[in-house]
């Protein structure tokens, strides 16, 4: 059912080459670390390594400002052994050749701009200060703050900072720079924009390590000289490239990791999404889950987004929770710009948020439809327990395409406004962030319910006096967050419902029928049929005469079921 995000989704390395006979060859290792073996990218060019790693987890994307698309850049850390094999003839690494990037303009890095290291997001291109020599072992790392550098005046765009070193040593104080480019590829090794270019690596390449965070320049000094290092300072995955020297070739069988000896190193396992605290004050007090605000952490609830509607067929729903923000602006309010509920991209998104055309209060409640936003009234505390609830009521707006939007803070109305419906979103529901982990809120958050109906003010008030009445009330998805607090972790086998006490109601018993596990049968449960069927594809829980297929005949019971209640 419910499944967390896996930090990082690709393991194996692909090998693709322009050529079927072209391969990647094995070569002796970099000086610092795993020194046993290193991938020799020399004898082919337009061949590259394809880690599988989507590229907008590392880095983020930069997003469309002129079109209302903010920046949903994310911290990264990049660090490899380089050689190069092209002499420009005055012993100096040639320009123009690059030993990462993705299968089209995004995030890419190489030698460039007079034979010097180079960071490129795609016309936010930075350079690092040393000539890159040829034939020559260089350790090189490429740090990003995503939220390290200014505000655009003039967009509003929150731009990152980069730190380019080389040997361990940095080249300079950081740099502004924007979040790459959106790419909807793969990280590759060897080359940049699918290798299509002409200037793919010429030499070797060893010890790649990734991270999703800034790493600092001790731990940067620290991989220069120990390259090994990488998992235990938290590389999400490290290219060690050891092989027994045997004269096998990295592209043998297409595969890096399975086929080879040692290819891919350890990939460590990605850190839990969230913890457990102690819950909220209304309804299930006994647990709940903490984010810590980092980007990429966040709970996937496998819940599709357009279950919320979309602008074109905009649909009720409410959506409630507890929220405790652990992140204070200073005068004792939760920070701006934290978002506790949203989707894969834009879509629907609920937070705190400091609008700066004047359309609502500083670090108050904001409600996001892309471009259809509206704020309360209030400002939020930190460190204190408040119930949200934003109700749409597809039309119930002023205008013949709007709906309207109500704000509610502790089942107290604050504001209601006119909204479109929510830009279309082809991912999934998601707690803890918006946008795949952007902005992601810093803090504890508690009795998530999600209705497909827009509440009323009196059933608002009834839930925020006790949250375990979501139930009762239609929600179609109830997350209270109990736990033992035994010191387990919400994402402790990565299912929401099923392998956590209390996460769901009847996570014990399936009510058959009940596809979506919601304690109840409702026509949200004929939806999955419609897939399975045109798939001929199996699903047990919609296997209601449980004659070992799901057919029409399976939807005959709901009926009577929904024509009785």
């Amino acid at each position: 059912m419910k499944k967390f995000l896996s930090l990082l989704t690709g393991l194996a390395i692909v090998a693709t080459a322009s050529t079927a006979d072209a391969q990647v060859d094995w070569a002796a290792g970099a000086p610092g670390g795993t020194s046993g073996g290193s991938i020799d990218f020399t004898p082919a060019s337009n061949l590259f390594l394809d880690t599988g790693i989507p590229a907008a987890q590392v880095g983020g994307n930069r997003g469309d400002a002129a079109n209302g698309v903010p920046s949903a850049g994310s911290d990264y850390t990049i660090t490899a052994w380089i050689n190069s094999s092209v002499d420009n003839g005055f012993g100096e690494a040639a320009d123009n050749y690059w030993w990462l990037g993705t299968g089209n303009q995004g995030l890419h890095l190489g030698v460039f701009d007079t034979n010097k290291l180079r960071s490129g997001h795609w016309g936010s291109d930075i350079s690092g200060t040393s000539i890159v020599p040829s034939n020559t072992w260089v350790h090189v790392a490429f740090a990003f703050d995503a939220d390290g550098g200014t505000v655009d005046a003039v967009t509003g765009e929150q731009n990152g900072t980069v730190e380019i070193f080389l040997n361990g040593v940095s080249e300079g104080a950081p740099v502004d720079q924007r979040a790459p480019n959106f790419s909807d590829t793969n990280l590759i090794l060897g080359g940049r924009n699918a290798g299509t270019q002409a200037n793919s690596w010429d030499g070797l390449i060893d010890d790649v390590a990734v991270f999703t965070s800034v790493l600092s320049a001790a731990d940067i000094a620290a991989m220069a000289s120990d390259s090994s290092q990488a998992i235990a300072l938290g590389a999400a995955a490290y290219y060690d490239f050891e092989d027994d020297q045997t004269g096998e070739t990295a592209a043998n069988a297409g595969t890096l990791g399975t086929d080879l000896t040692g290819i891919t190193g350890t990939l460590p396992p990605a850190p839990p999404a969230a913890s457990w605290v102690a819950g909220a004050p209304g309804g299930s007090s006994g647990g709940a889950a903490s984010f810590a605000g980092g980007n990429l952490e966040f709970l996937q609830t496998d819940i599709p987004a357009i279950t919320l509607g979309d602008r074109a067929a905009p649909l009720d729903y409410t959506v409630s929770a507890w929220i405790n923000s652990s992140a204070d602006d200073g005068s004792g309010n939760a920070t701006s710009d934290r978002w506790w509920f949203g989707t894969g991209s834009q879509g629907v998104h609920l937070g705190v948020f400091s609008p700066t055309d004047g359309s609502g209060i500083a670090n108050g409640f904001r409600h996001g439809h892309w471009g259809a936003d509206n704020s309360g009234t209030t400002m939020i505390p930190a460190n204190t327990w408040v119930h949200a609830t934003f109700v749409y009521d597809a039309d119930g707006g002023t205008g013949g395409t709007t709906g309207l939007v109500s704000i509610y803070r502790d089942g107290q109305l604050e504001s209601a406004s006119d909204s479109a419906g929510p830009n279309r979103a082809n991912t999934d529901l998601i707690i803890g962030s918006r946008n795949g982990g952007a902005q992601s809120w810093n803090g504890s958050i508690d009795d998530v319910a999600i209705f497909t109906t827009a509440l009323s003010a009196g059933d608002v008030a009834s839930l925020h006096s006790d949250t375990t009445q979501a139930v009762a009330l239609g929600a179609v998805s109830y997350y209270d967050f109990e736990d033992d607090q035994a010191g387990t972790t919400v994402a402790n086998s990565g299912s929401l419902g099923s392998a956590l006490d209390g996460m769901l109601p009847n996570n014990d018993t399936v009510l058959k029928g009940d596809v979506d596990l919601d304690g109840g049968v409702t026509f949200l449960d004929i939806q999955p049929f419609i897939g399975v069927l045109s798939t001929n594809g199996t699903q047990p829980e919609a296997d209601c005469d449980c004659n070992g297929e799901v057919n029409f005949l399976d939807i005959q019971p709901f009926i009577t079921i929904l024509s009785t209640q």
